[in-house]
């Protein structure tokens, strides 16, 4: 009787309903699971689908200094309308550079940053940091470069890569 108490006990623990019955010299435990409710799925918002928002039609790039040593340079995406991601490419389509929409960051009015969102009032942004291999190469090649835009609701768009002439290093 001692080892069914212990087993009951460690099975309530477990979150069993146990039910022991004494019988004479032996005993019944019968064990049964708890129930789980179904749950109901209910949204807790309507479902919602973004509208397609103008995608880029242009993008420039520019060069800014950064403080970092191992990635001295900001590489600029300008553009206009929305976008979700770029990827820059080369002409057999090789992946150069992969940039996400970047946050605001601080950028001085001396900085290409500044001064072409000023110019493009209604212009947009992003950038990463590079090396100077990098800054090479785009240089060398950028005029051959294309972009691949995430758009929003567009599907992926391909524009051409030019140089805005903006350089602060």
């Amino acid at each position: 009787m001692k080892i069914t108490m212990i087993l009951a006990t460690l099975l309530v623990a477990c979150g069993a309903a146990v039910s022991v019955a004494d019988r004479s010299p032996s005993f019944t435990a019968t064990i049964e699971t708890p129930r789980s409710a179904s749950p109901t799925v209910e949204p807790t918002k309507p479902p919602f689908a973004q509208p397609p928002l103008d995608p880029p039609s242009a993008i420039i790039w520019a060069i800014d200094r950064s403080d970092q040593s191992d990635r001295p340079y900001f590489f600029e995406l300008h553009y206009d309308g929305a976008a979700m991601g770029f990827r820059v490419i080369d002409p057999s389509g090789r992946l150069i550079l992969r940039l996400p929409i970047a946050g605001s960051g601080i950028f001085d009015r001396t900085t290409c940053m500044a001064a072409l969102q000023q110019q493009r009032a209604r212009g947009a942004a992003t950038w990463i940091l590079i090396d100077d291999p990098t800054l090479r190469e785009l240089f060398l090649n950028g005029s051959t470069y294309r972009v691949e835009v995430d758009t929003v609701g567009h599907g992926t768009l391909t524009l051409p890569l030019e140089y805005s002439g903006c350089r602060r290093t």
